[in-house]
């Protein structure tokens, strides 16, 4: 049986991974899957050579 805590935290973390596909190509990233604060990308992510 599941605890409304731990379904809780799995579409936390879901939510947080599909989020992070899009910022990504706006800057940003949620740091942790259970983290829903943004920060910024580097400057030269991701480095081409």
């Amino acid at each position: 049986m599941y605890s409304g805590e731990s379904c809780w935290d799995g579409m936390q973390k879901a939510l947080n991974f599909a989020d992070n596909q899009v910022l990504r190509k706006y800057g940003f990233v949620h740091p942790s899957a259970v983290d829903p604060s943004l920060q910024p990308l580097p400057f030269n992510y991701p480095v081409v050579s």
